[in-house]
């Protein structure tokens, strides 16, 4: 009598993807169903008229029913597994479940990645219980893509990402997993989570101008924060009639939209943004501090110099030790000062006038987020050039 295996699914569902994998291993091929009218959450597992629930129950019954390609190691049952690669998704809290913040995840994570170490697998040189149970980790790989966040980069968790690599490569996990793209779309309009709530994609975009220092400040700030970010490019001479539908009043760039919401100058903005999305936070937490980091980028917007030289002193950044609020706010003085002083020839910023402003320049300007942001040079300078001919025509 042939046996009847059927698994009851979803295809963007992760936990369902771990049952497809482990069944592959073993070279049994299930009925993949959409609906489960019984139990009314998947993966549900039908062998011979028997159901099997719960992701990584099915598993184990998996591995003890077809006995070769065996995918259980005792070493690496750990009491983690289940409940912490669920809760990068969903941690639990009394009845009611809650979005996993930040600090957590970056635990779970840490952990899984000193689990690993320099294995090719957590299974050994094969995959195993654990590379299975953990292909939640591709699941949230695409969601943050979709979702415009930043949680497993591979600049955090650089062992973490080449096992995400390894096991996309293996032949079974490759016959699993749905294509990216499609992935990645369905994902944008309704992302999923194991209870079965579903978060709708972020809409942010920024109306902005390259060669705005204003804009500007808000791209490394979003880049710190891991949220993609729409950019729409104005034409400031012919400003289009969302951008004056967004900011009436001043009709300048730049103008956030998230979800529908307006947020304009560009302070203002760098403070919704710190206290939107709270990972890599620029603004102190110290209510002081924080009067006097405002303060100090109220001084930048009116070009005070020498008294930002002496805020900064011997520290790396205004921000401390990383970039933070000010050095953000600070960011014409890296960039639009040196193609200002180009054109006009006059020296402004000078290693001799603000030695400690100048080293400042050369670090941040240094960081790779802000590398990303900061327009080419020739390019800035030949705008320049262009906008003073332009103003000076205009007198």
């Amino acid at each position: 009598m042939a046996e009847e295996v059927k698994l009851f699914g979803m295809w963007a569902n992760p936990f369902s993807g771990r049952i497809e994998v482990a069944l592959k291993l073993k070279g049994v091929h299930p009925s993949l169903l959409k609906h489960n009218p019984i139990h009314k959450q998947i993966p549900v597992l039908l062998h011979n008229g028997k159901p099997v629930a719960e992701s990584l129950i099915i598993l184990e019954y998996i591995d003890e029913t077809w006995k070769h390609n065996p995918i259980l190691q005792t070493l690496m049952r750990r009491p983690w597994l289940g409940s912490g690669l669920t809760s990068l998704w969903w941690a639990r809290k009394r009845s009611e479940r809650r979005p996993l913040k930040s600090e957590e995840a970056h635990q779970q994570l840490k952990t899984l990645e000193n689990e690993l170490e320099e294995k090719r697998f957590f299974g050994g040189d094969g995959l195993g219980f654990v590379d299975i149970a953990a292909n939640i980790l591709v699941w949230l790989g695409v969601s943050q893509e979709a979702l415009g966040m930043n949680i497993i980069g591979e600049e955090k968790f650089p062992i973490l990402h080449e096992w995400t690599q390894r096991l996309l490569d293996e032949a079974v996990c490759k016959q699993c997993v749905p294509p990216r793209e499609k992935h990645v779309a369905y994902s944008r309009t309704r992302c999923i989570f194991p209870s079965g709530r579903t978060v709708m994609a972020q809409e942010v975009k920024l109306f902005g101008m390259w060669a705005s220092l204003f804009s500007r400040r808000i791209e490394p700030d979003m880049k710190l924060k891991g949220v993609r970010l729409e950019f729409i490019e104005e034409d400031l001479q012919n400003k289009s009639p969302l951008l004056l539908k967004y900011n009436p009043i001043h009709k300048k760039v730049p103008v956030l939209l998230h979800n529908g919401r307006r947020i304009a100058e560009s302070i203002v903005i760098l403070e919704y943004i710190d206290e939107t999305w709270t990972d890599n936070p620029i603004l102190p937490r110290d209510p002081y501090d924080r009067a006097m980091v405002r303060f100090w980028a109220k001084f930048i917007d009116e070009k005070q110099l020498k008294a930002l030289e002496n805020e900064l002193k011997e520290k790396e950044f205004f921000g401390g030790d990383t970039v933070g609020y000010l050095d953000i706010a600070a960011i014409m003085v890296a960039s639009w000062f040196g193609a200002m002083q180009e054109v006009t020839k006059v020296e402004l910023l000078t290693e001799e006038n603000f030695p400690i402003l100048c080293q400042w320049v050369g670090k941040f300007v240094d960081c790779p987020v802000v590398k990303e942001c900061l327009p080419p040079k020739e390019k800035m300078v030949e705008f320049t050039e262009v906008y003073l001919k332009d103003f000076i025509s205009s007198k």
